[in-house]
């Protein structure tokens, strides 16, 4: 067994993520085991895969590709990294075509303190408090999928969308939109993959110290 694994944790900042890899510990106790040092939540997998005997490899090669992303580029090279993690997901998820498995544990399976998990929930809930109108974008303007510009939706207020002749909040729009591009259904933030006028509502939400 030898398993690399992409971890956001909601006590960072939206776009750190934690790249790394284990070969003697189950991915659960691995995260389990980062969860008991000093951050303020526990760790969610966002993805791991099994490459057996070439995780170290991988890893490496990971690390490389997402250099430029990399937090800390001195004496201690560690394993943050500033960049959206489905970004990072292509990277790894390669590895599935050369034998490697996917083994991303359901994140019950991993905060198995209730507290925890209401922690977590509340913390991503905060996150998500979020208005079209902080943004200046008023009911009637467009939205497009981020890479699939084609993908579009309608505000029609200051929280919802109306998708596919359906009023909805981004997120259930976002779901949508992923699951039929297959990629992993991680309750995303719909803010990371939304755009207006080519930006994604996360990077004007930045900008703007929001």
């Amino acid at each position: 067994m030898g398993i690399v694994y992409i971890l956001t944790n909601e006590g960072m900042q939206d776009d750190i993520i934690k790249i790394g890899m284990t070969d003697e510990e189950s991915v659960e106790d691995r995260i389990r085991n980062l969860s008991r040092s000093s951050v303020p939540y526990p760790f969610e997998c966002y993805y791991a895969i099994d490459v057996g005997d070439k995780a170290k490899e991988v890893e490496s090669k990971v690390h490389a590709a997402l250099d430029d992303y990399r937090i800390s580029k001195g004496k201690y090279r560690r394993e943050f990294f500033r960049r959206d993690p489905e970004y990072a997901k292509q990277y790894l998820s390669a590895f599935e075509c050369m034998g490697g498995r996917d083994v991303t544990p359901r994140q019950e399976d991993i905060i198995e303190d209730v507290e925890d998990r209401r922690a977590v929930e509340q913390e991503k809930t905060r996150k998500e408090n979020f208005t079209f109108s902080i943004l200046g974008i008023k009911p009637g303007e467009v939205l497009t999928f981020k890479d699939h510009p084609e993908i579009t939706c309608k505000v029609e207020n200051d929280k919802m969308v109306r998708f596919r002749e359906k009023v909805m909040y981004l997120a259930g729009a976002t779901t949508e939109v992923r699951k039929e591009l297959g990629l992993l259904d991680y309750r995303p933030q719909g803010i990371r993959y939304w755009c207006y006028e080519d930006r994604t509502l996360y990077q004007l939400r930045k900008d703007r110290g929001l």
